[in-house]
């Protein structure tokens, strides 16, 4: 009778990769042992593949492996009948990753052998021997990680240094086991420190670091995989301010313990940094929670595709304002986005002003609307069903209010010249059924999304934002650096006349500052078509009057590249 050949992948593996350089190490003594089992079973027809499967320095706490996903491939390719291990253990010491690959040597009908162990999942007692065996396993690698962890936390609360990635100043003396003040990097902790004491922002910070081309540490893992080297971001700013590893201790699970290191800030420059800390997240804290906003989540840079968040800005007249913030500009250490910032008051009452209108009009709503929706809205009784909204629309609560625009719309996109907002088609006929509308549209419909595009221009003068509406382009008062513009002309024709031949005369003539005359008078040559952009409020959001004060080139193609970006 032909015995049949079966085919058997040799899997070997050690958690370290200590020794492995060795012209014969465990990885090779497993090896041969296998070899020699699949040898004194040849006559049932086992012949050992040519392939290597040996995963050096890996642990056996997963399957993320390289070797074994190798062999795993070619088990699911029907390329081996046997697997051959030195003991359980070298496969995997879970039960649970153990199970699964089990259940896929089952599948594709490939049996499990352990050498040492006289294990064979060909047979039941084999297979029962296996699961006891792997528990002890589980048990045993369980063990070892609860000693390893109360080591650890033993010798944190010491101060001793266990290993790791070391903070930005530091770096590890693996000989004694201890952390050693880095001086190159120390210089930039001690800068970010001193900097946010004077500053009180850590985005100040990032901006000084920015500048002085200041990037976090950098290094290459044991894979030759290249990390760091980056700018330093907000996030990692905030938690070497926040970090008492500086001063000589240590932080774990939520306690502080003496460290055996030496610090590199004082200790009453870090209370101080602290303190400074404290102040402003309380002053947030209070502002912030007060207050339910009803667009919170919804809004979003057009620009950068990012969220917008809240935030209040107090100047230095005690005068707060809230704006909407760009989450993507405001990481990085100098503004890129146009918008960056809108102001949240004007911004929420054009967006309430324009629900309410929808409200009181079907028709505008139907517009924007496409299909069955639009159809349905067109109905007299969707039309009395959104009076009834509209009537209780200015006497809700916030709660309420805050509950139907957020059932109502789905984002709102603002960009420098318009604001869309996205309702959901879902929310609209939900809200026409709660309000007594008899009617139904099909789930195509209710996916649909309706835009309505709102015209309106950011404006940054006199050191505000403001957001002004179409209406308020064309009916409101002269911009800042319009009347700067007037104030230019009427200057010179001051000078040109010879009715002003001193600062001092064109100041008290033009009733302006005398010191802003000099800067004001540089407008009076600016090219034709950047007046003309100024005056029709056409102009890039990042031509301000101040940016203008600061000097203007001669040549009209260079003040066209500098302010008009052409």
């Amino acid at each position: 009778m032909k015995i049949e050949p079966k085919r058997c992948a040799i899997y070997t593996r050690k958690s370290h990769d200590e020794g492995l350089e060795q012209d014969y190490n465990s990885l090779d003594a497993q090896r041969d042992a296998a070899m020699n089992y699949i040898a004194s079973q040849r006559s049932n027809g086992w012949q050992a593949l040519p392939e290597s499967y040996d995963d050096g320095g890996w642990s056996g706490g997963n399957i993320n492996r390289p070797a074994l996903q190798r062999m795993m491939t070619d088990v699911r390719a029907g390329l081996i009948d046997i697997v051959v291990v030195y003991k359980i253990d070298r496969l995997s010491r879970s039960l649970t990753d153990f199970a699964e690959l089990q259940t896929e040597f089952e599948k594709c009908d490939v049996s499990f052998v352990s050498v040492t162990q006289e294990i064979n999942t060909s047979t039941s007692s084999g297979r029962m021997m296996l699961n006891i065996l792997m528990t002890f396993a589980q048990f045993e690698r369980e063990v070892i990680a609860e000693r390893i962890r109360d080591k650890l936390s033993a010798s944190k609360k010491k101060g001793k240094y266990v290993g790791g990635l070391l903070p930005l100043g530091y770096r590890g003396d693996s000989v004694n086991m201890k952390m050693v003040i880095k001086p190159e990097e120390a210089k930039i902790v001690r800068l970010i420190y001193d900097e946010y004491l004077r500053t009180s922002s850590p985005k100040a910070v990032q901006r000084l670091l920015v500048g002085k081309g200041i990037r976090g540490r950098e290094w290459v893992s044991k894979k030759g995989l290249r990390h760091g080297g980056r700018p330093l971001s907000i996030a990692v700013i905030r938690d070497i301010l926040q970090n008492p590893i500086y001063i000589c201790k240590l932080r774990y699970r939520g306690k502080v313990y003496d460290g055996e290191h030496e610090g590199i800030i004082p200790v009453k420059l870090w209370e101080r940094v602290q303190s400074t800390f404290k102040a402003n997240s309380e002053s947030c804290h209070q502002r912030s929670g007060r207050d339910l906003k009803p667009f919170a989540g919804l809004i979003y840079c057009g620009h950068c595709n990012a969220p917008m968040f809240v935030a209040t800005v107090t100047k230095p007249n005690g005068r707060r304002y809230r704006y909407y913030i760009c989450h993507v500009d405001e990481k990085r250490a100098h503004r890129e986005c146009p918008l960056h910032r809108v102001p949240a008051e004007t911004l929420e009452q054009l967006l309430l002003n324009r629900i309410a209108a929808l409200l009181k009009t079907p028709t505008m709503l139907a517009k924007i609307c496409g299909g069955e929706l639009r159809n349905a809205l067109d109905t007299r009784q969707a039309g009395e069903a959104l009076e009834n909204i509209a009537t209780l629309w200015s006497a809700m609560f916030p709660v309420e209010r805050y509950k139907l625009i957020h059932a109502l719309i789905q984002r709102v996109l603002v960009f420098e010249n318009e604001v869309r907002i996205v309702f959901r088609a879902e929310g609209i006929a939900g809200l026409l059924k709660e309000a007594g509308a008899d009617f139904s549209v099909s789930s195509g419909s209710v996916d649909l999304e309706c835009v309505l595009t709102v015209p309106c221009k950011l404006r940054r003068y006199a050191g505000q934002v403001k957001l002004l509406s179409a209406d308020e382009q064309a009916d409101g008062p002269r911009l800042p650096i319009q009347t700067a513009l007037i104030q230019a002309h009427q200057g010179m024709e001051q000078i040109i006349s010879g009715k002003a031949t001193t600062m001092r005369q064109i100041a008290q003539a033009l009733n302006m500052d005398r010191s802003f005359v000099a800067r004001t008078l540089q407008l009076a040559n600016l090219a034709p078509d950047i007046v003309k952009a100024i005056w029709e409020n056409r102009q890039p959001v990042s031509l301000t009057l101040d940016k203008l004060r600061r000097g203007i080139p001669d040549s009209w193609e260079e003040q066209r590249k500098l302010f008009l970006g052409k």
